[in-house]
């Protein structure tokens, strides 16, 4: 996978590489803000939903569209994109549609914020 950026734009471009090559450091989402704190969820696919209902990764934030953001793993990159969620997905207070994330990004669903963590 490649990226391009321009401006606040982010394009993704598939390279035709094998996704699904195990990750060399464990991603965890841990949930800093609103009704699930202290909650973790494990990133232990390649994608994984994050929404209200019929998710992967389930928030009961009311403002959590059922499916509101995905992310995803790229070897070892991450990346969040928003499904056209009702309130928009923000990673570090910036709207976002699709995003690079790196540990620590904050990422902000509905009244909910949550951080991601990297392991070795």
């Amino acid at each position: 996978m490649s990226t391009k950026e321009t401006g606040d734009n982010l394009t993704v471009v598939h390279d035709g590489s094998d996704e699904t090559t195990t990750p060399s450091t464990r991603a965890r989402l841990r949930v800093v803000d609103g009704p699930d704190t202290d909650q973790e969820f494990l990133l232990d696919k390649f994608r994984n939903v994050i929404g209200r209902r019929n998710a992967d990764i389930v928030l009961r934030d009311p403002r959590v569209s059922r499916q509101h953001a995905l992310v995803e793993r790229y070897k070892d990159r991450i990346l969040i994109k928003d499904l056209g969620s009702s309130n928009g997905t923000q990673v570090n207070g910036r709207r976002v549609e699709v995003e690079m994330l790196t540990a620590g990004s904050r990422i902000r669903v509905g009244d909910s914020t949550l951080e991601l963590v990297l392991e070795p």
